[in-house]
């Protein structure tokens, strides 16, 4: 019998242990060679796709990315791992083959640009075309679970034509997928929190990088890998001293690292409790450990000086921020007078008026 995956591998191990394991409804009955098409479609993106990420950004003229290649591929799979824990028993062996695909797909449309790479996914994929080892069925899956990480979501039907960022909101709870069932919308929010989680100095080049891409390249740099520990996150920083005395570029201004790396913890704690709301319990982190270092001067492995704090969710949401709208089902979510037929009490005051009684 052959064996495509080690312990090490993660995810990809587990699932084929599933198959191996001959249990019942882990993957469609005619999937027999599942674990090796995958195995082949993985060979062939790490060769001839996952380099070209990366490529395909600094050609469309958006520079130099940090990586986003083979070795971010599986460091997303190790965040998605790590964020499981033990719920991975409790996720499908098909549910683990989509993830698993998706994650591969995530950053694909790179190859075309940087600019909302994620609507470039299908495009890859229709590329791959007989390459691709899925049915119409599971290719829209992994593009839709894939291109949930990141972008925006374009509410056409709205007066006002506007954007927001909840591309998780009209994924699937469950739905059939070759006879099996598959939570599209867990799968989404456990790659979507893993991608955001994928980061540290791994991913920083050693090469001249343009002062358009450098920041984000000092911040990879900055970043010990991450230690999980039950509920919590361990962030560590190190800040080199000449990047406390100067700013960097960032769009049209400039910014400290420093502060970079505050704005990148925020956002991180908004994906963290988006990414719970939708995840169906199988994301329990609650807490951020975090502690910056700056180095010496002269001395650019030793500490000059230290912060350390902790970053939880908790407390009571904000008024100014939760609106009743926003807890609507998607259709309904573009416009609060969907609530009911009255709209307010304004308009319910003007409707009511002229009513008749009914027998």
């Amino acid at each position: 019998m052959t064996y495509f995956y080690q312990e090490t591998d993660g995810l990809r191990h587990e699932m084929e242990q599933r198959k191996l394991s001959g249990k019942a409804k882990q993957f469609p009955q005619f999937k027999d060679n599942i674990i090796k098409e995958f195995a082949d479609v993985e060979t062939i993106l790490n060769k001839d796709y996952h380099p070209e990420a990366n490529l395909g950004v600094a050609v469309n003229g958006d520079g130099v990315l940090t990586d986003h290649g083979v070795n971010h591929v599986k460091m997303v799979m190790d965040r998605a791992k790590m964020l499981l824990g033990n719920k991975t028993a409790e996720l499908s062996g098909y549910e683990l083959y989509i993830l698993l695909l998706s994650i591969h797909f995530h950053d694909l449309g790179n190859i075309y640009g940087r600019s909302e790479h994620e609507r470039e996914i299908d495009r890859v994929i229709c590329k791959l075309d007989k390459l691709l080892p899925l049915d119409n069925v599971e290719k829209k899956f992994v593009s839709d679970i894939a291109m949930a990480h990141g972008g925006y979501n374009w509410h056409s039907s709205s007066p006002n034509n506007f954007l927001d960022k909840d591309t998780l909101r009209n994924l699937a709870d469950s739905e059939p997928c070759n006879g099996l069932h598959i939570r599209a919308v867990v799968l989404a929010a456990i790659l979507r929190f893993a991608d955001e989680l994928a980061d540290d100095f791994s991913r920083a080049k050693n090469i001249a990088i343009p002062e358009n891409n450098r920041l984000y390249h000092e911040y990879s740099a900055a970043l010990e890998p991450l230690s999980f520990k039950g509920e919590t996150i361990s962030f560590h920083y190190r800040i080199q001293f000449d990047l406390t005395q100067k700013k960097l570029k960032k769009g049209n201004k400039t910014i400290y690292l420093y502060d970079e790396i505050l704005l990148r913890l925020a956002k991180c704690m908004r994906e963290l409790e988006y990414c719970r709301k939708y995840a169906g319990g199988f994301i329990n982190i609650t807490t951020l450990n975090v502690k910056i270092d700056v180095m010496q001067k002269d001395v650019s492995f030793k500490s000059l000086t230290q912060e350390t704090f902790r970053l939880r969710l908790l407390g009571y949401p904000s008024e100014s921020i939760y609106k009743l709208n926003q807890f609507l089902e998607p259709d309904n979510a573009e416009n609060i007078s969907s609530i009911s037929k009255f709209g307010n009490g304004t308009s319910l005051k003007k409707q009511v008026k002229g009513l008749t009684i009914h027998a």
